[in-house]
């Protein structure tokens, strides 16, 4: 979960927002310099960023298939790449892949 009090999860949040409610526009950074805007700023993001939690591939299959049987490191038997597409990057961990947010 986010803490947008950071400054890089309050960055990575607005652009992960914008990017979700305006995918096809333009997107401009304003930087508010009162201390009050800013304080807002952040509890606004916190509060989108809370309401919108980042979801896995894993998170996404285990919602999909609540009764599904999971590998003793809780992953699904199956390649990542064979459910969703993708590529399939065997010099790393399979977990790896389905920890990914999906986009």
């Amino acid at each position: 979960m986010a803490d947008c009090s950071k400054t890089e999860d309050y960055f990575n949040e607005m652009f992960r927002r914008r990017k979700a409610e305006c995918p096809n526009k333009p997107f401009a950074v304003v930087i508010y310099t009162n201390e009050f805007d800013v304080n807002e700023s952040i509890e606004n993001m916190q509060k989108w960023s809370d309401e919108h939690p980042v979801k896995s591939f894993l998170d996404d299959f285990k919602e999909k298939h609540p009764n599904a049987i999971l590998s003793c490191k809780g992953k699904p038997k199956a390649c990542r790449r064979l459910l969703y597409g993708g590529e399939c990057r065997e010099d790393r961990d399979c977990l790896t892949c389905w920890k990914e947010e999906m986009t």
